[in-house]
Protein backbone atom coordinates (compact mmCIF):
# COMPACT_ATOMS: atom_id res chain seq x y z
CA UNK A 1 0.00 0.00 0.00
CA UNK A 2 1.17 3.53 -0.74
CA UNK A 3 1.18 6.15 1.78
CA UNK A 4 -1.90 7.69 0.00
CA UNK A 5 -4.25 4.55 0.60
CA UNK A 6 -2.82 3.81 4.17
CA UNK A 7 -4.00 7.36 4.96
CA UNK A 8 -7.73 6.35 2.99
CA UNK A 9 -8.12 3.13 4.47
CA UNK A 10 -7.39 4.75 7.97
CA UNK A 11 -9.83 7.41 7.73
CA UNK A 12 -12.43 4.98 6.43
CA UNK A 13 -11.51 2.86 9.25
CA UNK A 14 -11.96 5.24 11.75
CA UNK A 15 -15.48 5.89 9.60
CA UNK A 16 -16.59 2.23 10.21
CA UNK A 17 -14.86 2.35 14.41
CA UNK A 18 -17.53 5.61 15.01
CA UNK A 19 -20.03 3.58 13.15
CA UNK A 20 -20.49 -0.19 15.07
CA UNK A 21 -23.66 -0.52 13.58
CA UNK A 22 -22.55 -1.16 10.28
CA UNK A 23 -20.06 -4.20 11.52
CA UNK A 24 -22.50 -5.86 13.50
CA UNK A 25 -22.53 -9.94 14.03
CA UNK A 26 -20.52 -11.68 11.59
CA UNK A 27 -18.77 -8.95 10.00
CA UNK A 28 -17.23 -7.54 13.03
CA UNK A 29 -13.73 -9.83 12.58
CA UNK A 30 -13.48 -7.53 9.00
CA UNK A 31 -12.57 -4.39 11.00
CA UNK A 32 -9.65 -5.84 12.89
CA UNK A 33 -8.71 -7.56 9.42
CA UNK A 34 -8.53 -3.88 7.95
CA UNK A 35 -6.42 -2.68 11.07
CA UNK A 36 -3.78 -5.71 11.05
CA UNK A 37 -3.37 -4.69 7.17
CA UNK A 38 -2.68 -1.28 7.88
CA UNK A 39 -0.05 -2.03 10.45
CA UNK A 40 1.67 -4.29 8.48
CA UNK A 41 1.77 -1.91 5.33
CA UNK A 42 3.12 0.54 7.83
CA UNK A 43 5.64 -1.97 9.42
CA UNK A 44 4.40 -2.47 12.37
CA UNK A 45 4.11 -6.18 12.29
CA UNK A 46 3.29 -6.67 15.98
CA UNK A 47 0.51 -4.78 16.15
CA UNK A 48 -0.81 -6.28 12.95
CA UNK A 49 -0.50 -9.68 14.40
CA UNK A 50 -2.65 -8.84 17.18
CA UNK A 51 -5.45 -7.66 15.17
CA UNK A 52 -4.92 -10.56 12.90
CA UNK A 53 -5.12 -12.89 15.64
CA UNK A 54 -8.43 -10.80 17.23
CA UNK A 55 -9.53 -11.42 13.93
CA UNK A 56 -9.19 -15.12 13.57
CA UNK A 57 -10.62 -15.95 17.14
CA UNK A 58 -13.99 -13.71 16.19
CA UNK A 59 -13.56 -15.93 12.77
CA UNK A 60 -13.03 -18.98 14.59
CA UNK A 61 -16.10 -17.94 16.63
CA UNK A 62 -18.39 -17.89 13.44
CA UNK A 63 -16.76 -20.71 12.02
CA UNK A 64 -15.96 -18.85 8.45
CA UNK A 65 -13.51 -20.85 7.32
CA UNK A 66 -12.72 -19.33 4.20
CA UNK A 67 -12.19 -15.89 5.78
CA UNK A 68 -9.80 -17.67 8.28
CA UNK A 69 -7.61 -19.32 5.89
CA UNK A 70 -7.01 -15.52 4.41
CA UNK A 71 -6.13 -14.50 7.72
CA UNK A 72 -3.74 -17.17 8.41
CA UNK A 73 -2.13 -16.00 4.89
CA UNK A 74 -2.38 -12.41 6.60
CA UNK A 75 -0.28 -14.18 9.63
CA UNK A 76 2.01 -15.84 7.90
CA UNK A 77 3.11 -12.38 6.19
CA UNK A 78 3.17 -10.67 9.04
CA UNK A 79 5.46 -13.54 10.84
CA UNK A 80 7.52 -13.45 7.87
CA UNK A 81 8.53 -9.74 7.51
CA UNK A 82 9.20 -9.87 11.85
CA UNK A 83 11.56 -12.45 11.11
CA UNK A 84 9.33 -15.13 12.97
CA UNK A 85 10.52 -18.67 11.32
CA UNK A 86 8.70 -20.61 14.37
CA UNK A 87 5.09 -18.93 14.44
CA UNK A 88 5.48 -18.60 10.70
CA UNK A 89 5.96 -22.30 9.96
CA UNK A 90 3.29 -22.95 12.62
CA UNK A 91 0.14 -20.94 10.83
CA UNK A 92 1.96 -22.76 7.40
CA UNK A 93 0.72 -25.98 8.77
CA UNK A 94 -2.53 -24.54 10.38
CA UNK A 95 -3.52 -23.33 6.64
CA UNK A 96 -2.12 -26.38 4.84
CA UNK A 97 -4.59 -28.15 7.61
CA UNK A 98 -7.77 -26.00 7.11
CA UNK A 99 -6.88 -25.68 3.00
CA UNK A 100 -6.91 -29.49 3.11
CA UNK A 101 -9.89 -29.93 4.87
CA UNK A 102 -11.80 -27.11 2.94
CA UNK A 103 -10.74 -29.01 -0.62
CA UNK A 104 -12.14 -31.93 1.07
CA UNK A 105 -15.06 -29.95 1.74
CA UNK A 106 -15.65 -28.65 -1.80
CA UNK A 107 -14.59 -32.48 -3.53
CA UNK A 108 -17.46 -33.45 -1.54
CA UNK A 109 -19.65 -30.66 -1.85
CA UNK A 110 -19.00 -31.10 -5.50
CA UNK A 111 -19.13 -34.75 -5.57
CA UNK A 112 -22.55 -34.71 -3.51
CA UNK A 113 -23.65 -32.19 -6.28
CA UNK A 114 -23.12 -34.57 -8.83
CA UNK A 115 -24.41 -37.11 -7.17
CA UNK A 116 -27.81 -35.14 -6.48
CA UNK A 117 -27.87 -33.98 -10.03
CA UNK A 118 -27.53 -37.83 -11.65
CA UNK A 119 -30.11 -38.62 -8.91
CA UNK A 120 -32.63 -35.93 -10.12
CA UNK A 121 -31.38 -37.44 -13.68
CA UNK A 122 -32.55 -40.78 -12.99
CA UNK A 123 -35.65 -39.99 -11.34
CA UNK A 124 -36.66 -37.59 -14.42
CA UNK A 125 -35.77 -40.18 -16.23
CA UNK A 126 -37.71 -43.05 -14.27
CA UNK A 127 -40.53 -40.60 -14.43
CA UNK A 128 -40.64 -40.22 -17.96
CA UNK A 129 -40.45 -44.22 -18.52
CA UNK A 130 -43.55 -45.02 -15.91
CA UNK A 131 -45.35 -42.15 -17.62
CA UNK A 132 -44.53 -43.50 -21.07
CA UNK A 133 -45.10 -46.81 -19.49
CA UNK A 134 -49.03 -45.32 -18.41
CA UNK A 135 -49.54 -44.38 -21.27
CA UNK A 136 -48.84 -47.70 -23.22
CA UNK A 137 -50.72 -49.75 -20.85
CA UNK A 138 -54.07 -47.26 -21.87
CA UNK A 139 -53.10 -47.92 -25.08
CA UNK A 140 -52.89 -51.11 -24.56
CA UNK A 141 -55.99 -51.19 -22.54
CA UNK A 142 -58.36 -49.26 -25.24
CA UNK A 143 -57.11 -51.88 -28.21
CA UNK A 144 -58.36 -54.33 -25.98
CA UNK A 145 -61.46 -53.00 -25.17
CA UNK A 146 -62.31 -51.74 -28.60
CA UNK A 147 -61.40 -55.36 -29.57
CA UNK A 148 -63.94 -56.61 -27.39
CA UNK A 149 -66.87 -54.15 -28.15
CA UNK A 150 -66.05 -55.31 -32.15
CA UNK A 151 -65.96 -58.81 -31.22
CA UNK A 152 -69.44 -58.73 -29.45
CA UNK A 153 -71.39 -56.25 -31.93
CA UNK A 154 -69.76 -59.03 -34.82
CA UNK A 155 -71.23 -61.79 -32.54
CA UNK A 156 -74.49 -59.99 -32.44
CA UNK A 157 -74.75 -59.48 -35.37
CA UNK A 158 -73.79 -62.99 -36.81
CA UNK A 159 -76.74 -64.09 -34.03
CA UNK A 160 -79.06 -61.64 -35.86
CA UNK A 161 -78.20 -62.93 -39.10
CA UNK A 162 -78.35 -66.62 -38.44
CA UNK A 163 -82.08 -65.74 -36.55
CA UNK A 164 -83.21 -63.98 -39.74
CA UNK A 165 -81.80 -67.12 -41.92
CA UNK A 166 -83.51 -69.42 -39.70
CA UNK A 167 -86.55 -67.67 -39.64
CA UNK A 168 -86.06 -67.57 -43.50
CA UNK A 169 -85.32 -70.86 -43.93
CA UNK A 170 -88.92 -71.88 -41.62
CA UNK A 171 -90.63 -68.77 -43.21
CA UNK A 172 -89.76 -70.51 -46.87
CA UNK A 173 -90.96 -73.99 -45.51
CA UNK A 174 -93.86 -72.74 -44.52
CA UNK A 175 -94.43 -71.18 -47.87
CA UNK A 176 -93.74 -74.12 -50.00
CA UNK A 177 -96.02 -75.70 -47.76
CA UNK A 178 -98.64 -73.77 -48.27
CA UNK A 179 -97.61 -73.30 -51.85
CA UNK A 180 -98.34 -76.94 -52.50
CA UNK A 181 -101.53 -76.57 -50.05
CA UNK A 182 -103.07 -74.13 -52.74
CA UNK A 183 -102.10 -75.83 -55.75
CA UNK A 184 -103.59 -78.56 -54.61
CA UNK A 185 -106.83 -76.86 -53.91
CA UNK A 186 -106.84 -75.43 -57.18
CA UNK A 187 -106.16 -78.69 -59.02
CA UNK A 188 -109.32 -79.93 -57.17
CA UNK A 189 -110.97 -76.48 -58.17
CA UNK A 190 -112.16 -76.28 -54.18
CA UNK A 191 -113.98 -73.97 -53.21
CA UNK A 192 -111.83 -72.88 -50.63
CA UNK A 193 -108.95 -72.44 -53.01
CA UNK A 194 -109.71 -68.62 -53.26
CA UNK A 195 -109.96 -68.17 -49.14
CA UNK A 196 -106.58 -69.91 -48.86
CA UNK A 197 -104.84 -68.08 -51.51
CA UNK A 198 -105.27 -64.57 -49.99
CA UNK A 199 -104.24 -65.95 -46.25
CA UNK A 200 -100.85 -67.19 -47.89
CA UNK A 201 -100.76 -64.43 -50.51
CA UNK A 202 -102.12 -61.08 -48.53
CA UNK A 203 -100.92 -58.79 -51.04
CA UNK A 204 -101.29 -60.16 -54.15
CA UNK A 205 -105.25 -59.02 -54.75
CA UNK A 206 -104.83 -55.30 -53.30
CA UNK A 207 -101.56 -54.75 -55.67
CA UNK A 208 -104.36 -55.85 -58.72
CA UNK A 209 -106.85 -53.54 -57.62
CA UNK A 210 -104.53 -50.80 -57.60
CA UNK A 211 -104.23 -51.05 -61.25
CA UNK A 212 -107.93 -51.94 -62.13
CA UNK A 213 -110.51 -51.46 -58.85
CA UNK A 214 -113.27 -53.07 -61.06
CA UNK A 215 -111.68 -56.44 -60.87
CA UNK A 216 -113.84 -59.17 -60.34
CA UNK A 217 -113.91 -62.82 -58.04
CA UNK A 218 -113.53 -64.99 -61.28
CA UNK A 219 -110.43 -62.32 -62.75
CA UNK A 220 -108.89 -62.59 -59.55
CA UNK A 221 -108.93 -66.67 -59.58
CA UNK A 222 -107.60 -66.72 -62.93
CA UNK A 223 -104.92 -64.26 -62.35
CA UNK A 224 -104.30 -66.27 -59.00
CA UNK A 225 -103.88 -69.12 -61.41
CA UNK A 226 -101.30 -67.47 -63.44
CA UNK A 227 -99.50 -66.32 -60.53
CA UNK A 228 -99.35 -70.14 -59.47
CA UNK A 229 -97.68 -70.63 -62.96
CA UNK A 230 -100.27 -72.56 -64.67
CA UNK A 231 -100.30 -72.92 -68.07
CA UNK A 232 -103.64 -72.30 -70.15
CA UNK A 233 -103.49 -75.82 -70.90
CA UNK A 234 -103.70 -76.39 -66.98
CA UNK A 235 -105.99 -73.76 -66.04
CA UNK A 236 -108.43 -75.31 -68.99
CA UNK A 237 -108.14 -78.78 -67.26
CA UNK A 238 -109.18 -77.82 -63.75
CA UNK A 239 -111.58 -75.55 -64.59
CA UNK A 240 -113.36 -77.70 -67.20
CA UNK A 241 -113.47 -74.92 -70.01
CA UNK A 242 -111.54 -74.94 -73.39
CA UNK A 243 -107.98 -74.04 -74.46
CA UNK A 244 -108.94 -70.84 -76.38
CA UNK A 245 -111.34 -69.36 -74.02
CA UNK A 246 -107.92 -69.33 -71.61
CA UNK A 247 -106.49 -67.34 -74.40
CA UNK A 248 -108.96 -64.98 -75.13
CA UNK A 249 -109.26 -64.19 -71.47
CA UNK A 250 -105.20 -63.50 -70.95
CA UNK A 251 -105.58 -61.23 -73.87
CA UNK A 252 -108.46 -59.54 -72.20
CA UNK A 253 -106.83 -59.58 -68.74
CA UNK A 254 -103.91 -57.88 -70.49
CA UNK A 255 -105.87 -55.27 -71.72
CA UNK A 256 -107.56 -54.01 -68.81
CA UNK A 257 -104.19 -54.66 -66.32
CA UNK A 258 -102.37 -53.04 -69.28
CA UNK A 259 -99.70 -55.47 -69.60
CA UNK A 260 -97.09 -55.51 -72.66
CA UNK A 261 -98.00 -57.88 -75.24
CA UNK A 262 -94.24 -59.05 -75.30
CA UNK A 263 -94.05 -59.71 -71.44
CA UNK A 264 -94.95 -63.26 -70.02
CA UNK A 265 -98.08 -62.70 -67.94
CA UNK A 266 -97.37 -65.17 -65.64
CA UNK A 267 -94.13 -63.44 -64.28
CA UNK A 268 -95.78 -60.46 -64.45
CA UNK A 269 -97.75 -61.28 -61.54
CA UNK A 270 -94.94 -62.58 -59.89
CA UNK A 271 -93.22 -59.38 -60.59
CA UNK A 272 -96.62 -57.63 -58.98
CA UNK A 273 -97.07 -59.34 -55.73
CA UNK A 274 -93.42 -58.10 -54.94
CA UNK A 275 -94.05 -54.28 -55.71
Amino acid sequence: MTKKKIDSAEIDLKLLENQPEKLVGKKIFKLYQVRGLIHCNKKEYDLAIKNYETAIALTKKIQNNFALEYLYKLIIEAYEKKGDKKLTEEYIQKRKFLSDNLRKIRENSTESTVKELVKHKEKKAKSKIQYLMYYICAGILIVIVLLLFITIKIRKERKKIMQKEKETNILSKKLNLAFDEVVQLAKNNDSEFLTRFVEVYPDFFPALQQIEPQMQNSELKFCALLFLNFSSKDIATYTFVQPQSIQTRKNRLRKKLNIPSNEDINIWMKNINKK
